[in-house]
């Protein structure tokens, strides 16, 4: 990464805290797995699947919304498909 030190430790910051904030919404998922409620996690997918087709099908015209907390729905959307497929023995 090229640029000023300050630049490069904010960009560092950022990618860490996003890292861990996934893992930390992984292993919260993962538990509710482990407790039965497949059920929510499938509704909670179809819920992001919605909201991205609605932020992608007008160009975030009508939703605004920052990159970040895109790639987080897409990687949420990720862990959620890899949870769920443990249900149904396609992992």
């Amino acid at each position: 990464m090229v640029g000023p030190k300050h630049v490069r430790d904010a960009m560092a910051n950022l990618a860490k805290n996003f890292h861990q904030h996934v893992e930390s919404y992984k292993k919260e998922k993962q538990a509710q797995f482990a407790q039965g409620q497949t059920t929510e996690l499938q509704k909670e997918l179809e819920s992001i699947h919605g909201y991205l087709d609605l932020y992608y099908s007008d160009n975030g015209s009508r939703v605004c919304d920052t990159a970040e907390n895109i790639a987080f729905q897409q990687q949420k959307i990720s862990i959620l498909q890899q949870i769920l497929s443990k249900n149904s023995g396609n992992e």
